[in-house]
């Protein structure tokens, strides 16, 4: 069977897989285990990451499946048990939205909800849910070299939505309203984000392999 001329699949399903494992926790022989499939996922790859076959978010995924390092000592399953939803592999959400909240939005006396998606997506990024007051991150920024600065602008856009609310006229649902790009404007760089934003996807979008 020639790979390369079948239909590119999706890294997506095994390394969402395998980050849910690392943050469940487990014992040193079941790292080891998981370590030794995972090399062997990565070989199995290596057609398509060679031939730049692979979709952007799935450049994300594997790219994740190739640095996380499985053997680190801190994936413990006691350690497992006091993550949060916000908390990822290498990523704390929740602690960047409070601090990016404290900062930008001292007038909230609450705060929302945060989590990750369930998938490396470079369509959403980032969510505000309203109606469950909470703010999710795209997996590609589960990454020990993700940019800070563009973490703390997601956080600030979202929170904005929480703040600006969302306006509903003759049917239709107006998130970016002309208050909310305003505001947003007024946030430190930003006119630079857009650019380090698409810097970060296509610096992912075809890793390299191992």
């Amino acid at each position: 069977m020639n790979l390369l001329k079948t239909k590119t699949p999706s890294f997506q399903p095994y390394a969402t897989g395998l980050r849910r494992q690392l943050l469940k926790g487990r014992p040193i022989e079941g790292l080891l285990d998981l370590h030794k499939t995972n090399q062997q996922m990565l070989g199995l790859w290596q057609p398509w990451v060679k031939r730049r076959r692979l979709h952007p978010a799935d450049g994300f995924a594997y790219g994740f499946a190739r640095d996380v390092q499985i053997l680190r000592p801190d994936f413990k399953p006691e350690v497992a048990k006091k993550r949060c939803r916000g908390q990822g592999v290498f990523q704390d959400l929740t602690a960047r939205v409070l601090r990016v909240q404290q900062l930008h939005f001292p007038e909230m006396t609450s705060y929302p909800q945060v989590r990750w998606l369930g998938k490396f997506t470079i369509r959403k990024m980032a969510h505000f849910n309203s109606t469950k007051d909470e703010i999710a991150f795209s997996l590609i920024f589960d990454r020990l070299d993700a940019p800070l600065e563009i973490l703390d602008y997601l956080a600030f856009h979202e929170l904005l939505h929480r703040s600006v609310g969302i306006r509903r006229e003759n049917g239709r649902i107006l998130a970016h309203t002309p208050e909310f790009r305003a505001k947003e404007r007024a946030y430190p760089g930003y006119s630079e984000m857009d650019k380090k934003l698409t810097s970060y996807i296509g610096a992912w979008q075809f890793p390299e392999g191992p």
